[in-house]
């Protein structure tokens, strides 16, 4: 399965009102920055691509090849974003948004800063409000940096809720509340990657059984403490059982 994770940061902030409120013009904003990580590439731990605003388009053909495309309030932001600045609608074959699935559940907004310190012990880099001076400024080492965290984040708090179905967040009181929390899985990223041709299914490998037989085959030819060798499939067992019981039967006669 190709999964790919990514993060936007805005040219320009929102437009801020003499009240104080805030319109998020996504046309004003505009795109500074783009990072995704895709499985794909990359090697075993898949590999990080850094766009700036006029290499969108090759970050947006990344998220339409992939089989899942995950980020954190892409459903609200980012992908409105991205469609705002092409002018084109952009297809996802499947779409988690960790922000939608956390607000599903507890029903208020929790931060990615949130949930990776309570989840991972670990937060974000400064604030997203910063990016759009960094890109001004033309730092795109620090937004790169700043961006690129984000999407770590996301792919670490996507792997541990897929690993074990839920997530954690600080409440106010700062007591830690457990988000019980499904999101797509499929066969497993780094697995999917492994540079062994051939990965056998459990069902395959030898049962306890076979293995007990063998021990007990192994330790009347004299052999206590025999143990299976790594990768003991199920008909290897038996074959040396059969094999064990053939050289016994031959000694009895």
């Amino acid at each position: 399965m190709k999964v790919a994770v990514y993060d936007l940061e805005s040219q320009n902030g929102p437009i801020t009102g003499p009240d104080g409120s805030k319109d998020w013009n996504l046309a004003h904003m505009g795109i500074s920055s783009g990072v995704v990580w895709v499985s794909w590439q990359g090697g075993v731990f898949g590999r990080y691509r850094t766009f700036q605003r006029n290499g969108i388009e090759k970050l947006v053909a990344l998220l339409e090849e992939a089989d899942l495309v995950v980020d954190f309030n892409g459903t609200r932001f980012d992908k409105p974003l991205l469609e705002t600045v092409l002018e084109r609608e952009v297809l996802y074959t499947r779409h988690c948004d960790l922000f939608a699935h956390v607000y599903s559940v507890i029903r208020r907004r929790i931060g990615l800063d949130n949930l990776a310190r309570a989840t991972l012990g670990e937060g974000k880099y400064g604030s997203g409000r910063h990016a759009p001076e960094l890109a001004r400024q033309a730092l795109w080492g620090e937004l790169f940096d700043y961006n690129m965290r984000d999407v770590e984040l996301t792919l670490r708090l996507y792997m541990f809720a897929r690993t074990h179905g839920y997530l954690l967040c600080e409440r106010h009181d700062r007591s830690v509340q457990r988000i019980p929390i499904e999101v797509p899985a499929g066969r497993t990223v780094w697995e999917e990657r492994s540079p062994y041709k051939e990965r056998r299914q459990k069902r395959e490998w030898a049962t306890e059984r076979q293995i007990k037989l063998l021990r007990d085959l192994y330790a009347q030819d004299g052999m206590e403490g025999w143990q299976p060798p790594y990768g003991l499939t199920k008909q290897t067992a038996s074959n040396m059982i059969d094999q064990k019981l053939r050289e016994q039967k031959g000694k009895v006669a």
